[in-house]
């Protein structure tokens, strides 16, 4: 039986990347598109909390906890871009001069990873943004103005992995 190391949340697992996918959004009429991707760093089975017999008698699903790192870019129409007017900005120039705009959802894709084991199983995850924001007068080393995107990430239940997953 594994060792669990204290403050983690589970017993760490191996995974296989399979697919991973931008959530994309148009923002500003249509003068710009910001991806959002939450990479999965690792992936945790965690000991479900107790509950009811499933019916049949068969053992609850596994859980899993995952850790990701979100990545964001953006893509702005030529109107939208100009010269750099600062390298960096904070949070709190978002709250003070940040405009918090409607997006347009193009799509919400999931990734999916082969989990290592006995038997191999199939995560999937998804970034969803929550809040997008924009600094539409100050631009960075690239041209386009500051965008700050705030999401979550979904993590849908597992499934047994198929034959031609394995290779993944």
């Amino acid at each position: 039986m594994p060792t669990l190391i204290p403050n983690l949340p589970g017993e760490e697992v191996e995974f296989a990347v399979r697919r991973e996918n931008w959530s994309r959004y148009e923002i500003l009429d249509g003068k710009a598109v910001v991806w959002v991707r939450a990479v999965l760093l690792k992936l945790y089975k965690v000991s479900p909390p107790p509950g009811p017999v499933l019916p049949g008698g068969g053992a609850p699903a596994p859980v899993y906890a995952a850790a990701t790192q979100t990545l964001v870019t953006s893509f702005f129409d030529a109107s939208m871009r100009g010269p750099m007017t600062r390298p960096e900005v904070t949070i709190a120039d978002f709250d003070r001069d940040g405009t918090t705009l409607e997006p347009s959802t193009l799509s919400e894709p999931w990734n999916e990873y082969v989990i290592s084991g006995p038997e191999a199983q199939v995560i999937q995850t998804k970034a969803v943004a929550t809040r997008i924001r924009i600094l539409e007068n100050h631009r960075g080393a690239m041209g386009d103005p500051y965008v700050q995107v705030e999401s979550q990430v979904v993590v849908g239940p597992t499934r047994k992995a198929r034959i031609d997953e394995l290779g993944a």
